[in-house]
């Protein structure tokens, strides 16, 4: 009866996870594809696609070729995953940035067959981090160019940031300082 029960269950089990599946799909910036070893689209689900600037029902079926004339890195990350590698890559495309996680895609028999993989929309997070690398560029440049001696410390009591004004009375090198502590001279 065990087997039985398994048995009538699955149905349901498997729509819930078909719901699951779909609800990422469509509430989450992510692309999920499969390409067959002569090029062509087999499958392209996500909401990462309107993002990317793609209708897949105009793609599935078709070569990635002219995709990949746009984004010429999707061809060589395809080329190398049909090689047997599986890597991670950041991609841009429509100004949006993809980190696309490309894999092989094997037979039972262990022979690669075509090319599966998930892209995440990053650009945000790119963005961020663009944003975050300018503000510290600034600051460090409004640090440095403070004619008092300024130095940071953290909550250990070791050196974070000497400016300029401090190395240049100074007799250690600065750079050394970073990491030091203040406590022990």
């Amino acid at each position: 009866t065990l087997y039985l029960d398994r048995y009538l269950r699955a149905p349901s089990m498997l729509a819930r996870q078909n719901e699951l599946f779909e609800a990422v799909l469509t509430r989450t910036p992510v692309i999920l594809f499969a390409i067959d070893r002569k090029g062509v689209v087999k499958f392209l689900r996500g909401q990462g696609l309107a993002r990317a600037g793609l209708n897949p029902d105009a793609l599935i079926g078709k070569s990635i070729v002219p995709i990949s004339a746009q984004t010429p890195a999707l061809l060589r990350d395809f080329e190398k995953a049909l090689a047997g590698e599986s890597f991670p890559s950041l991609v841009e495309t429509a100004g949006q940035s993809f980190q696309i996680r490309t894999l092989p895609r094997l037979s039972r028999a262990g022979e690669v067959v075509g090319v599966i993989g998930v892209a995440t929309d990053v650009t945000e997070i790119q963005q961020t981090s663009e944003r975050l690398r300018i503000s510290q560029e600034r600051y460090s440049h409004l640090f440095d160019s403070i004619a008092d001696i300024c130095f940071v410390i953290n909550r250990d009591w070791e050196y974070s940031h000497i400016n300029q004004a401090a190395s240049s009375i100074s007799s250690r090198n600065t750079e050394r300082l970073i990491g030091q502590s203040l406590l022990r001279g």
